[in-house]
């Protein structure tokens, strides 16, 4: 249920890929634990923003094509909607002049990529900071807004439809109940990133050693 629309209100510019939008999420936890009366939104590109479609911390996911006029077609709903601030998880240049031109009074991001002029509270992303866990590193941004409060871990939501099919497709698959571990082995732009399969296979082996249940493998037609 979307909450009642108050007068300070928040856009948030979420991050471009699945991971970082799944890491984030604690952030944008904190912005409610800062402004419990707050209108927060969030703009993903689509189709990222069927992930969090369910956060109730969010009230409204603002989906866009990433096309110059699926843009301009962003910036002009952003404008009319006449936002207090603007939070960007991004550092791109890019993602700080979607905020710029939605006409949000304050934008909260961090300093990077020649961008501080298009905020008005700008961040240093300092060595310290870049070491820290990804979900951290956007709860540091948001703690500069006051006190971030307790980090939560993040959940996805499926819709009972979704839900429905997952069921149906476990039970036809053989699972009879007990933990269920899921593992995305894919990673986009470079090996390095990915963990090597035998070390999955092994992961997955110890959970269910020790916990029972099954494993789940994840991923996309290119993966």
């Amino acid at each position: 249920m979307k909450k009642t629309v108050s007068q300070f209100s928040i856009i948030v510019k979420g991050t471009n890929w699945i991971g970082d939008v799944f890491l984030s999420l604690p952030a944008v936890y904190s912005l409610r634990h800062l402004f419990p009366d707050a209108r927060i939104d969030i703009a993903l590109k689509r189709p990222l923003g069927e992930l969090v479609s369910g956060v109730e911390a969010i009230d409204e996911v603002i989906e866009y094509d990433g096309t110059l006029s699926g843009e301009i077609d962003l910036v002009r709903r952003l404008r009319g909607r006449r936002y207090n601030l603007g939070v960007i998880f991004p550092r791109s240049i890019h993602s700080a002049s979607l905020i710029f031109l939605s006409g949000a009074r304050e934008r909260l991001g961090y300093r990077a990529d020649f961008r501080s002029f298009l905020l008005t509270k700008g961040v240093s992303r300092t060595s310290e900071i870049q070491k820290k866990h990804q979900s951290e590193y956007y709860r540091h941004l948001v703690s500069h807004l006051g006190d971030a409060g307790p980090s939560v871990i993040p959940r996805i939501f499926p819709t009972e439809t979704e839900d429905d099919w997952a069921q149906t497709f476990l039970r036809g698959n053989g699972y009879r109940g007990g933990p269920l571990f899921g593992l995305n082995p894919g990673a986009a732009y470079g090996g390095a990133k990915r963990w090597r399969p035998e070390r999955f296979g092994m992961a997955a082996d110890t959970m269910i050693d020790e916990f029972g249940g099954s494993a789940v493998i994840f991923g996309g037609g290119g993966d």
